[in-house]
C-alpha cells in the first residue's frame, strides 16, 4: 500500500468515526459547533511493513520498497473531529528488533513525530537509518496512551550491522529486493552502489527541522527584517546567534534560542553597529562561552562579552596588521584563541589566513593561481582547516593544516557544487551545501578522496545554507526557505532534541560538572605533577570514546583510563593553557569542556615579589556587598575570577589594569551567592596572584 493510499483509508475511516460519533452521541455532539472537543484518543495508524534501507539514510534504487521507516498516524477527538497543532513531543514510537541482527541506528528510547499534527490531524514519524536485517515491533503512543504493536521487516545493505556499507557486506545479505529468490546477482548490486565508497549511519540526520526566525516573506533580501549571513550555536547547544538586517538595513548580530523549549523564536540584539555603518555578520559562539566574535564591515573583527556570562558587554575591536582588502567569513577555533578567515587581495582573489584572537599579524594557510578561497572552518581538534575554492565548474572543498601544509581535496568525486562546508562535533563527519541551490549534504570525513555525499532534507534549499550540528552532535541548524514556499526569503531553521541523547562529563579531577558546563578552570603548580580523572556517562549506555585536544609540552591522556598527567615544566609560571576534553559516542553525540591550566610557581606565591602598585585588595574580608581588587599597570589588560570550594568558577569580571576589579557577589544566574569561603584568581599580564574571601550575610 502506497502513501496515497494508506492516507486515504485513514480518511475513510476517520469518516466512519466521524459518523458513528454524529448518530450515537448526537445529543452530547450534534448541538456543539465543529471544532476540537476534548476526550479519549482516537487514533488510527499504520505503516509500510517492508523496508530496504541503507544505514546512510540513502534512496536504494531498484527494490520497490521504502528507504525509510515511515508512520502514518490520525488523531481525532470523542466526536471524530480532528487534533489539530498536537506537538511532536505529544506523539512518538518505540522500536523493538524482534529477529535477525537488526539495529536502529542513532535514536533515543522515543522517536518523536515529525511535526504537530496537521489540518487533518496527521502527524508522521521518520526513522531512517538501520543496520543489519531482520524484523522489529512498531509501538505509537499518543497524549500517553499506547496504540499497541505493529510488525515490519527491515534488510539493509549493512549486512554485518557494524553501521557502515563496504566490502565487509558483499558476503550474507539479504534479499534487498522482496523478489522472493535467493540472495543474488540484483541484490549484490545494490550492497555496491552503497558501498563504495562506505555508507554509514553517520551521514543520516535525524529530527525534525523547526523555523526559528519570523523574517519577513517577501521583503528584498538585504533590508530590513531579512537574515543576513553565517550562524554559530552556543557551547551549551541552547542559542543560536546569526546576522539580521534591522533599522536601516544595517546588519546586527542578534541571539536566537534554537529550541521552542528554551523559548520562543525572538530577536535578542547582540551587537549595535552605527546607523548607515558597516555591517556585522560571521559571529563566532566562543567555546569559553565568554565572547562572540564577528566581522564588521569586511575589514574589522570585533569581540563582544555575552550578557550574564561576562561582565565586560562593550565592543572591542581585534587589531590585525595587514594589507588585505577585505577580512570576510571568520570562524574560531576549538579552543578560542584563534580566528580563520577568508583575506582579499589584489585582483580579487582570496587566500585562508588565521590571526590570533588577541590580533596581530594573518599567516596566510593557502594561495592558488586565479583561486578564491573562503568559508574556513575548524576541525574539532584544531588541527586542520575546512574550506571551499572557487574554479571553473563551481567550487570543490578542501583542507589545509591550521600549523601550515599542503592544501587536499576533500570530496573531489563530488561533481556538484560543494561549499560552506562544517565538521561534526567528532569530526566523523563533514556537512556541507551541493549543488547551485544547495542542499545539506554529508560525507565521510575520514576519506580523503571519492566521498560519495548523501542527501538530508532536500527541500530546504538556499545558496547560503551554512549547516552546522550543535556542539553535542545531535541536532543541525541551516537557514533555507520553506519548502511549501520556495519564493519567500529564508529563515534560521533548527532541530528539535529528539536523536539519540548526548553523553555529559560528570567529574574532573574530583570537580563535579553540570550538564551545561564549557569551562573548568585548573590551577597547577610548575614542576609539581598534577594528575586527574575525567568521568562522563550516556544517558542511553553507548559505548565511550575519550579524547584531549591542544595538549602542551609534556602533557599526556590515556584514554582507556581516563587519566590526565602534567607536569608543568620550567618558564611555564604565570602562563594560561587552553586545554580541551570529548567524551563521543558511535552515533555521533559528544560533550566537551575547556579546562585553563594556570601555572604558579612552585617555590613562593606568585605576588610574593609584586609591588603594592601591582597588586592590593582594596575591600575587606569578610565581604557583604562586593569584593574589589586592583591589578597591573595602565595600558595592560586584567581580570579577576571567582571559584567556589569545589573549583567551579561562579564570576569573572574584566577591565583595564591599574583600574578597579568588583565582584559584586552574585554568581553567573545574576543571583547573590550563598555565604561561605570563595577562592579568587588575578590575572594581568604576568602578574597572578590567588587568595581567598570569605562571603558574609
Amino acid at each position: 500500500m502506497n502513501l496515497r493510499s494508506t492516507i486515504g483509508v485513514l480518511a475513510a475511516a476517520s469518516a466512519l468515526v466521524l459518523l458513528a460519533h454524529a448518530r450515537d452521541a448526537e445529543g452530547q455532539c450534534g448541538n456543539r459547533p465543529l471544532s476540537p472537543i476534548p476526550g479519549p484518543p482516537n487514533v488510527f495508524w499504520s505503516l509500510k511493513d517492508s523496508v530496504s534501507a541503507c544505514p546512510a539514510g540513502d534512496s536504494l534504487l531498484n527494490t520497490g520498497h521504502p528507504s525509510r521507516l515511515r508512520i502514518l498516524i490520525n488523531y481525532s477527538d470523542v466526536c471524530g473531529y480532528s487534533k489539530v497543532g498536537v506537538p511532536p513531543e505529544s506523539i512518538w514510537v518505540t522500536l523493538q528488533s524482534t529477529t535477525g541482527n537488526l539495529k536502529i541506528n542513532d535514536e533515543g528510547a522515543k522517536i518523536f513525530a515529525d511535526d504537530s499534527t496537521d489540518g487533518g490531524g496527521y502527524a508522521r514519524v521518520t526513522i531512517p537509518s538501520f543496520s543489519g536485517n531482520g524484523g522489529l515491533t512498531v509501538r505509537v503512543v499518543v497524549s500517553g496512551v499506547d496504540q499497541g504493536p505493529k510488525s515490519a521487516k527491515v534488510r539493509t545493505t549493512d549486512t554485518n550491522a557494524d553501521g557502515r556499507t563496504d566490502s565487509n557486506d558483499t558476503s550474507g545479505f539479504s534479499d534487498l529486493n522482496y523478489d522472493g529468490g535467493t540472495p543474488g546477482a540484483a541484490d549484490l548490486a545494490i550492497v555496491l552502489q552503497h558501498g563504495n565508497p562506505k555508507h554509514w549511519h553517520r551521514n543520516a540526520l535525524f529530527g525534525t527541522l523547526v523555523q526559528r526566525t519570523s523574517m519577513c516573506t517577501n521583503c528584498v533580501p538585504g533590508t530590513t527584517n531579512t537574515l543576513g549571513g553565517e550562524l554559530a550555536w552556543s557551547p551549551n547547544g541552547h542559542m543560536l546567534c546569526t546576522s539580521v538586517h534591522s533599522a536601516n538595513s544595517d546588519c546586527h548580530i542578534y541571539l536566537i534560542p534554537s529550541d521552542p523549549a528554551v523559548g520562543g523564536n525572538g530577536l535578542i540584539p547582540f551587537s549595535h553597529p552605527l546607523a548607515g555603518g558597516p555591517d556585522d555578520y560571521s559571529p563566532c559562539w566562543s567555546p569559553l562561552n565568554n565572547v562572540i566574535v564577528f566581522n564588521r564591515g569586511d575589514h574589522d573583527f570585533y569581540t563582544k562579552g555575552i550578557p550574564g556570562q561576562n561582565p565586560d558587554t562593550t565592543e572591542h575591536l581585534i587589531p590585525v596588521s595587514s594589507s588585505l582588502l577585505f577580512l570576510n567569513d571568520s570562524s574560531l577555533s576549538p579552543d578560542g584563541g584563534t580566528i580563520a578567515f577568508a583575506g582579499t587581495y589584489s585582483g580579487g582573489l582570496s587566500s585562508i589566513y588565521t590571526v590570533p584572537v588577541a590580533g596581530g599579524t594573518p599567516t596566510s594557510l593557502t594561495s592558488g593561481p586565479g583561486a578564491y578561497d573562503d568559508f574556513p572552518q575548524w576541525s574539532p581538534d584544531g588541527s586542520t582547516i575546512a574550506f571551499y575554492r572557487s574554479l571553473v565548474g563551481g567550487p570543490r572543498l578542501y583542507t589545509v593544516p591550521a600549523a601550515g601544509g599542503p592544501v587536499q581535496a576533500l570530496a573531489s568525486s563530488d561533481n556538484n557544487s560543494a561549499a560552506l562546508p562544517s565538521y561534526a562535533p567528532d569530526g566523523a563527519v563533514v556537512l556541507y551545501g551541493r549543488g547551485t541551490n544547495r542542499t545539506t549534504a554529508t560525507l565521510d570525513a575520514s576519506i580523503a578522496n571519492g566521498a560519495l555525499p548523501v542527501d538530508n532534507y532536500p527541500g530546504y534549499v538556499q545558496s547560503l545554507l551554512v549547516p552546522k550540528l550543535s556542539p553535542d552532535g545531535t541536532r543541525l541548524a541551516l537557514r533555507a526557505v520553506k519548502p511549501w514556499a520556495p519564493t519567500e526569503n529564508p529563515q534560521l531553521w533548527a532541530v528539535r532534541r529528539n536523536m539519540n541523547l548526548p553523553p555529559v562529563f560528570g567529574t574532573f579531577g574530583g570537580q563535579t560538572l553540570a550538564e551545561s558546563t564549557a569551562v573548568v578552570p585548573v590551577s597547577v603548580i610548575e614542576g609539581l605533577q598534577y594528575t586527574a580523572v575525567v568521568s562522563a556517562a550516556d544517558p542511553e549506555g553507548d559505548p565511550l570514546t575519550y579524547a584531549m585536544y591542544f595538549p602542551q609540552t609534556g602533557m599526556s591522556f590515556d584514554a582507556p583510563s581516563r587519566t590526565f598527567t602534567w607536569t608543568p615544566p620550567s618558564g611555564t609560571a604565570g602562563h594560561i593553557y587552553n586545554v580541551k576534553f570529548v567524551v563521543g559516542t558511535p552515533s555521533g553525540g559528544a560533550d566537551a569542556f575547556i579546562a585553563p591550566f594556570t601555572v604558579q610557581h612552585g617555590t613562593q606565591p606568585m605576588h610574593a615579589s609584586q609591588s603594592a602598585a601591582e597588586f592590593r585588595v582594596i575591600t575587606v574580608n569578610p565581604v557583604r556587598t562586593r569584593f574589589a581588587v586592583v591589578a597591573g599597570s595602565a595600558g595592560a589588560s586584567a581580570m579577576l575570577e571567582v571559584f567556589d570550594a569545589s573549583g567551579r568558577e561562579v564570576a569573572q569580571v574584566r577591565g583595564a589594569g591599574g583600574g578597579v576589579l568588583a565582584w559584586d557577589l552574585n554568581g553567573r544566574t545574576g543571583n547573590r551567592v550563598a555565604p561561605g569561603v570563595f577562592f579568587y584568581s588575578v590575572h594581568s599580564g604576568t602578574i597572578v596572584h590567588n587568595g581567598k574571601v570569605v562571603v558574609v550575610r
